[in-house]
């Protein structure tokens, strides 16, 4: 699960003392100046990218003219230790008093560097994923006035297993057709993607995703014959928004896409700050019969 190697103390307020002890005080987030880097390797390279690449978040004069700052690192791989002593070394150095590191990740293994005990990021309860699902597929409508197409959509959110990109994707195509027929055709596809992929390799197909493997989307409408991968699902790198993909993730499970070959589509796009951006990697490609259709003797017929 994802870490914060923080502490909130009863007020609200996070208390970094413990975690990057070069100054002993508790701060309010945010410190400033907050910069943000996402980096596949932990690296002593990185504190210097911060400064000529990493995107202020919030500034504040008053303690920004303390040199203090609050840098925040999202890790996508594991971390070598000696890596991060190395960052720490160099952090220690030439960042300000007061300040502070953050190191957010889905692997075990930074628990290890922070001084502070790991903060883990469980998924939501049932109860509030449901909540957050229907307030999607439904999105200003009553669910309580269509008992019937509310049925399907739990069904549906409960296969999605607390899935958080999963559930966006699915609750934005539902909501974009609210049909009984739509919303039925949805969990039958559910279902029958759950149980192959169970069938096949043994775990969900959202758990596969998560420990790096490969899945094969459903779709509703399409070619018997073209075979789609979804490889990963990982967070759009902060450039412009010229280079975010035409193909969204509901495209390929509507049938409408016809992409071939390797390519990436929109996952997901957050409508609120930071306004992140996840993408699919995928590939497609035509899949042939390895056996032709033979015309049965003339004497086999009836």
């Amino acid at each position: 699960m994802r870490k914060n190697i923080l502490n909130v103390d009863s007020r609200g307020s996070l208390q970094w003392s413990q975690f990057f002890p070069f100054h002993h005080r508790t701060l309010s987030l945010p410190p400033s100046p907050l910069v943000h880097s996402t980096t596949n390797h932990l690296d002593a390279g990185d504190l210097a990218a911060f400064r000529g690449s990493a995107v202020i978040k919030h500034q504040d004069v008053a303690t920004a003219s303390h040199g203090r700052s609050l840098a925040v690192i999202e890790l996508a791989g594991d971390a070598d230790e000696e890596a991060w002593r190395r960052l720490y070394r160099s952090a220690a150095s030439s960042m300000g008093h007061g300040s502070k590191i953050v190191i957010t990740s889905r692997s075990e293994k930074v628990a290890a560097l922070g001084t502070a005990k790991a903060l883990r990021l469980e998924a939501l309860p049932q109860e509030a994923y449901w909540y957050f699902f229907k307030a999607l597929a439904f999105g200003s409508a009553n669910p309580d006035d269509h008992p019937k197409v509310a049925s399907l959509a739990m069904e549906i959110a409960e296969l999605s297993e607390g899935a958080f990109v999963a559930g966006n994707v699915v609750a934005n195509l539902m909501r974009a057709n609210q049909s009984t027929e739509f919303w039925l055709r949805v969990l039958q596809c559910s279902r029958d993607y759950t149980r192959k992929h169970q069938a096949m390799f043994g775990s969900h197909p959202n758990k596969l995703l998560r420990q790096g493997q490969s899945v094969y989307p459903w779709r509703m409408a399409g070619t018997r014959d073209v075979v789609t991968t979804v490889c990963k699902i990982y967070q759009k790198p902060s450039s412009g928004e010229d280079d975010v993909p035409g193909v969204t993730v509901q495209d390929i499970l509507s049938g409408r896409s016809t992409r071939k070959g390797n390519f990436s589509a929109v996952a997901w796009v957050s409508t609120v700050p930071p306004y992140r951006t996840f993408l699919a990697s995928c590939a497609s490609q035509t899949v042939r019969c390895s056996t032709a259709t033979k015309k049965r003797p003339r004497h086999a017929r009836a």
